[in-house]
């Protein structure tokens, strides 16, 4: 395993080493600010597919924030929230009191 994210990790360095090398040629003074646009709506485009990927974490987080509260008007019944669970994730193996997972008796 640690080879592994050691593998992931020169990968990325990689990539980033292939891109400065890519934009070296474009670091010049008249080039300068199309670089920095290039870059930054890059960024701009990978940030926007990020939040719609990710967006309905907020409100499965929203409905987990709202059970730990002590105001009744806000708290709802963990019953209503809904979490998605592995499909090889046994929830009879969970000790929720312990909060750990162990073997079945």
């Amino acid at each position: 395993m640690k080879s592994f994210v050691m593998s992931i990790f020169l990968l990325q360095t990689a990539f980033g080493s292939a891109l400065s090398i890519a934009l070296s040629s474009v670091s010049v003074d008249p080039k300068l600010v199309w670089m920095y646009t290039g870059i930054s709506v890059a960024a701009c485009v990978t940030g926007i597919i990020f939040w719609l990927l990710f967006r309905h974490y907020n409100k499965q987080e929203d409905k987990m924030d709202a059970l730990d509260s002590k105001d009744t008007q806000t708290a709802i019944p963990a019953k209503d929230v809904h979490t998605e669970i592995h499909p090889h994730h046994h929830p009879e193996n969970v000790d929720i009191e312990k909060g750990t997972s162990g073997t079945k008796a």
